[in-house]
C-alpha cells in the first residue's frame, strides 16, 4: 500500500483502490492532497493488458469452451482488481501523464 508523502500514513486498500480511478485524493490522516505518481499511472496498466491479450489469442488457438473462456476472463479481472492498489505510488504534486 502507498504511504502519504507528507505524514507517511499507510493508506488502506479501499482508499487506494478509489484513488487509482480518481487520480488524486486527500490523505485520511493529514488531509493533504495526494496524487497518483506518473510512473504508477502509466506503467502497470500496460502490463495488465498482457494477460487479456493472451486470453483473447488463446481462445481460438486452443478451442476453449465459452464457459471456460468467460471464467478465465472473470478470474483475470478479479486478480487484477485485487492487485491494482499495490501498484500505486503517491506524489505531493500533479505531473503530466507524458
Amino acid at each position: 500500500m502507498p504511504n502519504c508523502e507528507n505524514c507517511a500514513y499507510k493508506w488502506r486498500w479501499a482508499d487506494t483502490f478509489k484513488l487509482g480511478f480518481k487520480g488524486s485524493g486527500l490523505c485520511p490522516n493529514c488531509k493533504k492532497r495526494q496524487y497518483v505518481s506518473t510512473k504508477a499511472r502509466n506503467g502497470p496498466y500496460f502490463f495488465y493488458m498482457i494477460p487479456f491479450i493472451i486470453l483473447l489469442l488463446s481462445g481460438p488457438l486452443f478451442d476453449l469452451n465459452i464457459v471456460v473462456y468467460t471464467s478465465l476472463g472473470i478470474l483475470l479481472i478479479f486478480i487484477l482488481t485485487i492487485t491494482l492498489p499495490y501498484t500505486i505510488k503517491l506524489s505531493n504534486e500533479r505531473k503530466p501523464l507524458w
